[in-house]
């Protein structure tokens, strides 16, 4: 869309946006170099909303990872609750075990979100017979019977308690008392107990699928207008493998073995190393590998197209998101899908000073390499982490520049790290990033040129949909302002208020000073928009607004 329209410099003439009829004010004087413009009726970012999923390992390896997790949530919810982000976000939990045909006897939650106290988990930590409840769950969590508090997905639809956790304008879904970080340190540690054949990617589309299904407890979990973030965490490579005929067999002891390690061939079951031979391909080595990528391999070892592939290909799961991404630029030409890993990678990988190692395992290493037909990518005290080759190029199929017109940013963390502050921070930083002030992308007029302050003649709409699916288009009310801080005006549940001092040293008042990416484009309003709950719209909404543009751009927006 054109955000301006050359009409020609016309001394005097009146210029709208909307079909209204002219709007009576002194004129400026014309800057010879302007051009008149006029706005149309543009679409804003100015929800602040941000979906969070978090695919987390539930197999018999990551209590302490999970446990770290859980301790350094505080500085990812620190930077989106920051004042310069104040993101309304959702987070949901769900595990890696997406239902594998080896693991029968696990329940696995197949995308199902997970929004539990670990507390009432206790069955859930014990893998093998030993118990890891302490180290994963009870030095961390406070809370027993921790639930959400009753909210609407539709808008008029049933109140009740959603898996996920929510803030919408610094207000959560979460009992009286209960911070976010809190509720993460009980929801977080997923236990155990899960399937060992990680199936993070297709946990993820599970996931994703339920969020669209109104019988699932997850439905409108995804919100068609808000940003979505994707958040790995695993020891393991990826194992999302296909079910039915001819692909069981090759799980099966008495099946075929191609795929299978040649020293595991006579073990009673198939084991993690069959997860690496089937999706991955190193060149060089033997010993030190040059690179290992995805592949695609059928039954008997063989590369074959995708749609024979033992494991699902790659592409499929990037197609997933980025069709989610498309759909979401509809609303927002501007909109992403990110992606983040922690994962089987040394520390220093996400800032480029270490690379992922592939080689065969060494010393006490040959062990992890006979389980898992590779050496490990990373090792701590908690133990070794698979180098994710899936997950890796998965990720980077969704990486972002940290700065405008910069190569994308590795988007893989360590997961043997024994602190994930760093890496959280650095996650919530590029979420932020995406969450852009809301400027006007047009020098508005000034109605009362006389005075110091900008008098912005603006009309602001919200356009949702209905329990019914019916359309509306409603024309929001100003907020009040009143003693320095914004508040919804009696009789409505959502306004919009004005950001216009481009120099917010001037005085002591902060809710309307532009933010420095508006002052910095030249632009002189910023919108804000603000809600009651009963101002929520579950199925998503845009916001869009028109203003009388300045006939003399080069005087209003001068300096800007």
């Amino acid at each position: 869309m054109e955000l301006t329209r050359r009409l020609g410099a016309v001394i005097g003439s009146c210029l709208v946006a909307a079909p209204t009829a002219c709007i009576d004010h002194p004129l400026k004087p014309v800057d010879p170099h302007g051009e008149t413009t006029q706005s149309d009726t543009l679409p804003l970012s100015v929800n602040k909303d941000v979906d969070i999923l978090f695919v987390i390992d539930n197999s018999g390896s990551m209590a302490q990872e999970q446990a770290t997790l859980a301790r350094n949530f505080e500085r990812f919810i620190a930077k989106l609750e920051d004042d310069d982000v104040n993101a309304n976000y959702r987070i949901g939990i769900t595990t890696t075990d997406a239902g594998h045909i080896n693991c029968g006897v696990t329940s696995p939650e197949a995308g199902g979100l997970v929004l539990e106290s670990c507390l009432d988990r206790l069955s859930e930590f014990t893998y093998y017979g030993a118990d890891h409840f302490d180290a994963a769950c009870g030095s961390i969590c406070e809370i027993a019977g921790l639930r959400t508090v009753p909210t609407e997905v539709l808008l008029g639809g049933e109140a009740r308690a959603r898996p996920w956790i929510q803030r919408t304008n610094a207000v959560t879904n979460l009992p009286d008392g209960v911070t976010t970080t809190e509720a993460f340190q009980c929801f977080g540690p997923q236990g155990v107990a899960g399937c060992g054949f990680e199936s993070p990617l297709e946990a993820m589309r599970k996931a994703l699928i339920r969020t669209t299904i109104q019988q699932q407890a997850s439905f409108g979990f995804v919100r068609p207008n808000a940003l979505l973030a994707v958040v790995f965490v695993t020891d393991e490579e990826d194992c999302s493998a296909r079910r039915g005929l001819p692909f069981d067999q090759i799980w099966d002891p008495d099946g075929e073995k191609a795929l299978w390690g040649p020293e595991n061939r006579d073990d009673p079951q198939a084991g993690s190393d069959v997860c690496w031979n089937a999706g991955v391909t190193c060149t060089g080595g033997p010993g030190i590998y040059d690179a290992c990528e995805p592949a695609d391999k059928g039954v008997h070892g063989e590369a074959v197209d995708a749609a024979d592939a033992v494991l699902f290909p790659v592409d499929e799961y990037v197609d997933t998101l980025q069709k989610i991404e498309d759909d979401k630029r509809k609303f927002d030409p501007a909109m992403e899908v990110l992606v983040a890993v922690l994962g089987g990678v040394p520390s220093g990988y996400s800032e480029g000073s270490a690379e992922i190692p592939f080689q065969d395992g060494q010393g006490d290493a040959q062990e992890f390499q006979r389980d898992h037909g590779i050496g490990p990518g990373c090792a701590s005290a908690a133990g070794q982490a698979v180098p994710p080759v899936r997950l890796r190029a998965f990720a980077e199929a969704f990486a972002v520049p940290t700065e405008p017109g910069g190569p994308p940013a590795r988007n893989l963390f360590s997961v043997c790290a024994d602190d994930y502050s760093a890496a959280l921070e650095q996650i919530a930083e590029t979420i932020a990033v995406k969450l852009p002030p809301a400027c006007m992308p047009v020098c508005v007029a000034d109605g009362k040129p006389e005075t110091e302050e900008l008098d912005e003649q603006c009309n602001v709409y919200e356009v949702w949909t209905d329990l019914g699916g019916s359309s509306h288009r409603d024309l929001l009310a100003k907020c009040d302002v009143v003693d320095g801080k914004v508040a919804v005006p009696a009789g409505a549940d959502v306004c919009y208020a004005v950001r216009i001092d481009a120099d917010p040293t001037d005085d002591d008042n902060t809710h309307d000073d532009l933010d420095p990416t508006c002052v910095e484009a030249g632009w002189n309003l910023q919108f804000d928009v603000k809600r009651t709950s009963g101002g929520e719209r579950p199925l998503g909404s845009r916001v869009e607004a028109n203003c009388l543009a300045s006939t003399s751009p080069g005087f209003d927006c001068a300096g800007q």
